[in-house]
């Protein structure tokens, strides 16, 4: 399994910062897992993101997707 931390996909001056990286974690556009102190991205989650990202959040995606794992 490939996992990213929101440093990794964040680009300073591209067009996903990462300000709109945790916006849309917390809009639910976006699956995040917090591992530890870090918070991580699926590689498949970000795929998906990206080629939905121009269509608005479905009523199921409302709300944080935000999963604890100790």
């Amino acid at each position: 399994m490939i996992a990213y931390r929101i440093k990794q996909l964040a680009k300073p001056n591209g067009p996903i910062s990462r300000s709109k990286i945790f916006a849309d974690i917390a809009d639910g556009r976006l699956t995040a897992h917090k591992v530890g102190g870090a918070t991580i991205i699926i590689h498949s989650d970000w795929v998906h993101y990206l080629t939905s990202e121009c269509r608005p959040p479905t009523e199921a995606a409302k709300g944080p997707r935000l999963s604890v794992r100790r």
